[in-house]
């Protein structure tokens, strides 16, 4: 049904069309052989995406010729620009030795090395390997799995000097998971598969045969709270049943992000991420902090430079590996020798033909080297007056109230909700106190956002009209800043911003 805001989307589309013919071009030639003209879902947009021919530094240049500033950067992990000069040479002079060995090489051991330099404050003593982020999460949950069920050696009772000994088994398999998550295309958790499904509002048990956007999941036996949720989550997991009086809960792992990206931006309070260390303590659980992305937002991670806390397993991905085919999982000493060869004490095996690809190992090392901790300061810092701008361009025109600046120490913004409920009446009060535009993210994380039953045409018009103005940005208003990115780009955008909020001022309010 047409509403106000369709001719104004409809012209945005006409615009875009006429713009750029050859992309359009592409994308049907592409349709012939890739179901809806691409292998990516997250890049598709409507009427069809850009095709892109080339980047360098920050900017990206489609097939039509126009040149646009890079605010996405590669969804995180182009942290580095496109063209940095370190990297491409590490690079460089690695393919003139030649790629895919088929064994190990030196270059595996040096980059191990630098990362649990890295992020040794967040508890990794040793890392693996993997060829992206969903994979590094999928083998963090198997792994937190395998270390909380192993084989105890237990005493026998009455303290008898026999060297007799019973081996009893813990059977622990339920993995906790929070609402509006994103942890890989085979670990997404929208709020509506609990709130309208399968939960309806009591915690969502999902192992396998589901249908709608997250059928693609692995049939873990997951539970799902709500994300920030400190009271409901806590209902869900005492309720959670009892394995044997020996063994006590049946929750294995908790997979959390300390913000969610896919999200919205959202980050955990400090209240919530402490509850769930407790709970993984008291529950002999493992906690996996998913940091794939906000890995970068800190020289450790977001974990313990902002949250304050210390997760059992990180996984990683995206920018640590240079910008190349990359994830990784690390941890404990004491979980990660579970991958010890088999003699040495180890049970699990864990394979990947390209885990260890000379081109990532180098260029991640590398890429380490370049995002230093002075870095991590500077882009974070462009995000926080991206974010600060925005913020103060629509307070002064009027679409958020004037008290909620939208800055405080790296919150996704004072006055917005970001605490989900399965509870519908007050998930629909929730809503109601949102503004029809607002801005959230900590450091160099930000996403624009939308609310309201025409969210989602907002959130479409948006990103046509920043492509219009140069810029580059996910569908969905989320964007990641490069390195290259300069405080003139990020000044541009608060001001193309403020003429959108002009041009559609009526509509918003």
């Amino acid at each position: 049904m047409p509403t106000p805001l369709t001719p104004h989307l409809s012209a945005a589309h006409t615009r875009y069309t006429t713009r750029n013919p050859l992309s359009h071009t592409a994308h049907q030639t592409a349709l012939k052989h890739l179901p809806g003209g691409n292998t990516r879902s997250s890049v598709f947009t409507t009427p069809f995406p850009l095709t892109i021919s080339s980047a360098t530094n920050g900017t990206l240049t489609s097939l039509d010729g126009d040149t646009y500033t890079d605010f996405l950067g590669e969804y995180s992990a182009g942290i580095f620009g496109h063209s940095n000069a370190r990297i491409a040479r590490a690079v460089s002079d690695a393919l003139a030795n030649g790629w895919n060995y088929g064994g190990i090489s030196a270059h595996e051991s040096a980059f191990a090395e630098r990362v649990c330099e890295r992020f040794q404050e967040a508890g990794v003593e040793m890392v693996r390997f993997t060829n992206s982020g969903t994979e590094a999460n999928m083998m963090a949950i198997a792994t937190g799995i395998a270390f909380v069920n192993r084989y105890y050696l237990m005493a026998p009772a009455g303290g008898s000097s026999s060297n007799t000994t019973t081996i009893t088994r813990v059977e622990k398999s339920k993995i906790l998971v929070f609402s509006n998550a994103y942890h890989g295309a085979t670990l997404t958790f929208p709020l509506s598969l609990v709130a309208e499904g399968g939960g309806g509002g009591g915690g969502g048990l999902v192992n396998g045969g589901i249908s709608g956007p997250a059928a693609t999941n692995l049939p873990h036996d997951f539970v799902i709270a709500p994300y920030n949720n400190v009271a409901e989550t806590k209902e869900i997991i005492d309720a959670l049943p009892r394995t044997t009086p020996s063994s006590g809960s049946s929750l294995a792992a908790i997979l959390f992000e300390p913000m969610q990206g896919a999200g919205g931006c959202r980050p955990a309070t400090r209240e919530f991420a402490h509850f769930l260390r407790q709970v993984s303590d008291e529950h002999s659980a493992v906690l996996i902090a998913d940091e794939v992305m906000t890995s970068r937002l800190g020289p450790a991670g977001l974990c313990v430079d902002y949250l304050g806390i210390k997760p059992d397993i990180m996984t990683l991905g995206k920018w640590v590996g240079g910008g190349m085919s990359f994830g990784a999982f690390g941890g404990r000493r004491e979980i990660m020798e579970l991958y010890l060869p088999g003699k040495q004490g180890g049970r699990l095996g864990h394979a990947g033909t390209f885990n260890n690809n000379v081109l990532t190992m180098v260029a991640g090392r590398e890429g380490l080297g370049v995002y230093t901790r002075e870095m991590v300061r500077f882009v974070n810092g462009l995000g926080e007056r991206l974010r600060r701008g925005v913020w103060g361009v629509l307070a002064d025109r009027g679409v958020i109230k004037r008290g909620s600046d939208g800055g405080g120490g790296g919150g996704g913004g004072e006055g917005i909700v970001d605490v989900d409920t399965f509870d519908r009446e007050r998930r629909e009060r929730d809503a109601k106190k949102l503004p029809r535009m607002f801005v959230t993210g900590y450091g160099s994380l930000v996403t624009v956002r939308f609310a309201g039953e025409e969210a989602e045409g907002w959130q479409a018009l948006f990103y046509h009209y920043m492509l219009e103005k140069g810029f580059y940005i996910a569908a969905r208003g989320y964007m990641a800043l490069t390195m290259e990115a300069a405080e003139g780009d990020v000044d541009r955008f608060i001001e193309c911003v403020d003429g959108f909020v002009e041009q559609y001022r009526e509509l918003l309010i």
